[in-house]
Order: structure tokens, then C-alpha cells, then sequence
């Protein structure tokens, strides 16, 4: 990534629960005016075309697995970056930073059934505080369950899927900005918790069928 001048600002484009898909047209220009790429999980598999187009763009990919991505919830891949090129850094309750923007990503999501990345309430806080502060995005598969928001309901629903562990977290470690996905349907509005600004950013609808657009981010 080339370096920026002092007062530049970074452009990211924003997107989860890709299942196989890649962008649409819209969503590749997008993508393509971005610094950096930001993906909340669900790329389903290295078989799927969505693999293949991550290691394709041509720009920083920072990524956190979802409850579908099974093959990297084997630890061993790590050493080969489970088959990413290495403009893609893969977070599991790890950080990175490009061009002074610090990032850090944590996969894990309530039970939902017999997934990848799922743990009980006690196993969420134990991940969730690793968490540190001065996180400028976080990135997370799950959304953290926020009052008065529908960013964490299925569309049509009237019921919370999101995380209470990790809007605690949220609150305690004040990240500037949350992208997360998982809940295809949920609101899209961005929505404050305390400080950070989290949004959904799912590609999908509950159909499996593209629906949404990169959210698009400058800090």
C-alpha cells in the first residue's frame, strides 16, 4: 500500500456474509475506489468464487471469519494463511495496522446450532476481552445487541440476535467504528453504541440473494 501524505484520509469499502458470492458490478466499483477492504465473515469455503476474488483484489483485504467458515477454524492453517495471498490478513481475536489505521477482528457469535466460531455467554466475554482500546475499526461476525436498534433482527422479526457480551465490550474498549454482518436483514443504518459507530454490512438477504452494498468508511 503506498504511503499516504499527513492529512490524507483512508477510504475502506465494507461488506460481510459473501457465501460464495462475489461483488456485482455496483459493488466492485465500490471496491475498487477503496484503500482497503473490510470482510465480516461467511466466505464459505476456498472451493467458493469468493475466495479466489479476495486473493484477486488488488488492494489490502482485512478479514474475520464467520460461523460458515469452517476451514479457518483450524488453527494449523494460519501458518500458511490458510491459502490467502499475503495482501489478506486474516484477524481471530488479533490486530493489525495499515498506514496508521489500527484494526482488530473477532469471529466468535452466539449459539446459534453446531457452527464454526460459536461459544456460550461466559466464552464470548473471555474473546470479547481481548478486545484492547485505541481500535480505530473492529471488525466482528456477529453484531453486538444494541437497545432501541434493529441492526441485530432479522427482517420481519421482532427478536435480538445479537451479542450482549460484545456491546459490553464495545462500551469498555470504545472503538471509533464496528463493522460486523451475520444478521443478513438487519438494519443497515448506522447506529451508536456509546462512542463507536457500528453498521451492518451483510451483502446477502436472508434468501442468499446480493441485496446490499459496500458501506463505505474514510477515517
Amino acid at each position: 500500500m503506498p504511503p499516504r501524505g499527513a492529512n490524507a484520509t483512508m477510504t475502506i469499502a465494507a461488506l460481510s456474509d459473501l457465501h460464495g458470492h462475489v461483488s456485482s458490478p455496483a459493488a466492485q466499483a465500490i471496491v475498487d475506489k477503496a484503500d482497503v477492504v473490510c470482510i465480516c465473515g461467511d466466505i464459505q469455503s476456498r472451493a467458493m468464487h469468493t475466495f479466489a476474488w479476495i486473493n484477486a483484489t488488488r488492494k489490502p483485504v482485512v478479514l474475520v471469519p464467520g460461523n460458515h467458515d469452517w476451514f479457518l477454524y483450524d488453527p494449523a492453517g494460519a501458518a500458511s494463511n490458510w491459502g490467502f495471498k499475503p495482501h489478506v490478513r486474516v484477524l481471530i481475536d488479533s490486530g493489525c495496522e495499515l498506514d496508521g489505521v489500527r484494526f482488530w477482528g473477532t469471529p466468535w457469535s452466539p449459539i446459534f446450532f453446531d457452527w464454526a466460531f460459536m461459544l456460550p455467554p461466559e466464552g464470548l466475554r473471555e474473546k470479547y476481552a481481548k478486545i484492547p482500546e485505541g481500535i480505530d475499526v473492529l471488525l466482528t461476525h456477529s453484531p453486538p445487541r444494541i437497545p432501541r436498534s434493529r441492526i441485530d433482527m432479522v427482517e420481519g422479526r421482532r427478536d435480538h440476535c445479537g451479542s450482549a457480551e460484545l456491546a459490553e465490550a464495545v462500551l469498555r474498549a470504545r472503538p471509533r467504528h464496528l463493522f460486523c454482518g451475520h444478521i443478513h436483514t438487519g438494519s443497515h443504518t448506522p447506529v451508536r453504541l456509546g462512542s463507536t459507530l457500528c453498521r451492518n454490512v451483510s451483502y446477502l438477504d436472508e434468501q442468499y440473494a446480493p441485496a446490499f452494498l459496500p458501506a463505505t468508511l474514510e477515517v
